[in-house]
C-alpha cells in the first residue's frame, strides 16, 4: 500500500512538472514571438506576458509601444518610465519618453548630476546582486577574521580591502532598496484634468495636466497627492489621476 501510495504521488509531481515545463515553453515562445512583433504589439497579450514575466525591459518596450499606437499616452510613458527606472541607460526608452514629451510640450529640467550618478550606481548590477555580494563579502570577511584568529600570518591589506567593499556593497544595496520602494515619480493617466491649489475639487486651478505627464510627488493627504510638475509648478490632484512608476500594471 505504502509503494502504492509512493508511486501515485511520483506520478501526480511527474504529470505536474510536464504540464509546468511545457507551460513555461509556451510562456516563452508567446513571448519572443510578441518580442519580434514590432509591427502592431497588442495591449492585451502584453498585459497578459507582463503579468508572468514582470519587469523585462523589452516587453515593457514593446508594451509601451502598444499603448503609444492605441494614444494611450500615460500607460505608454509609464511603460518606458518603468523600463528606464531599471535601466537608465536603456535608449529606446529614452528616446520614446523625448517623443511623448514633445508631443505633450513638457518642459523637464535636467537632473542633478549626483542624482543621475546615484541611479546608474544602483543598476550597475541586475536584481539582487548588490545585497548577494554584501553576503558573500560578509561571509569571506568571518573567514578572515577567523583564520587570523587561529593564528594564521594574514597581512592586514585583505581585511581593508574586504571591510571597505562590504561597508560600499552595504550601502549601495540599503540605497538601493531605499529608491525602489520610494520612488516619486507618477505618470498622469487620464486625459485634461487639474492640479488645484489645495486638496479639495472646489480650490483654485494652479495648472491642467493631459495623459502622459509627469509628476513628481511631494505629499499626500487623504486621496489627494501633492505634486510638483517638471516645470517646477507645485499643487494638489487626486490619486485615481496618477499611476506611480513603482507601480505594478
Amino acid at each position: 500500500m505504502n509503494q502504492f501510495r509512493v508511486l501515485c504521488i511520483g506520478l501526480i509531481c511527474s504529470t505536474l512538472f510536464v504540464v509546468s515545463s511545457a507551460q513555461t515553453k509556451d510562456d516563452e515562445q508567446a513571448l519572443q514571438s510578441y518580442l519580434e512583433n514590432n509591427a502592431s504589439p497588442a495591449v492585451d497579450t502584453g498585459i497578459e506576458l507582463y503579468d508572468i514575466f514582470g519587469d523585462h525591459e523589452e516587453l515593457l518596450i514593446n508594451l509601451g509601444n502598444a499603448y503609444f499606437e492605441s494614444e494611450d499616452l500615460g500607460n505608454a510613458r509609464w511603460c518606458y518610465e518603468r523600463a528606464l527606472f531599471f535601466n537608465p541607460n536603456n535608449d529606446l526608452a529614452l528616446n520614446n519618453i523625448n517623443v511623448i514629451r514633445e508631443e505633450l510640450l513638457e518642459i523637464e529640467e535636467e537632473p542633478f548630476p549626483i542624482h543621475v550618478f546615484k541611479q546608474n550606481l544602483f543598476f550597475l548590477l541586475p536584481g539582487n546582486a548588490w545585497s548577494v555580494l554584501s553576503i558573500v563579502l560578509g561571509f569571506l570577511g568571518l573567514v578572515l577574521f577567523y583564520k587570523r584568529r587561529s593564528g594564521t600570518q594574514i597581512k592586514r591589506w585583505p581585511f581593508v580591502v574586504n571591510y571597505t567593499a562590504l561597508l560600499l556593497c552595504i550601502l549601495i544595496a540599503f540605497g538601493k532598496a531605499i529608491h525602489l520602494s520610494d520612488s516619486d515619480r507618477y505618470i498622469v493617466i487620464v486625459s485634461n484634468t487639474t492640479i488645484n491649489e489645495s486638496p479639495e475639487e472646489r480650490s483654485a486651478i494652479v495648472s491642467s495636466v493631459t495623459s502622459g505627464n509627469l509628476l513628481f510627488r511631494k505629499d499626500e493627504v487623504s486621496d489627494w497627492f501633492q505634486v510638483e510638475k517638471t516645470n517646477g509648478t507645485q499643487g494638489w490632484i487626486r490619486k485615481d489621476k496618477l499611476k506611480g512608476v513603482m507601480e505594478r500594471e
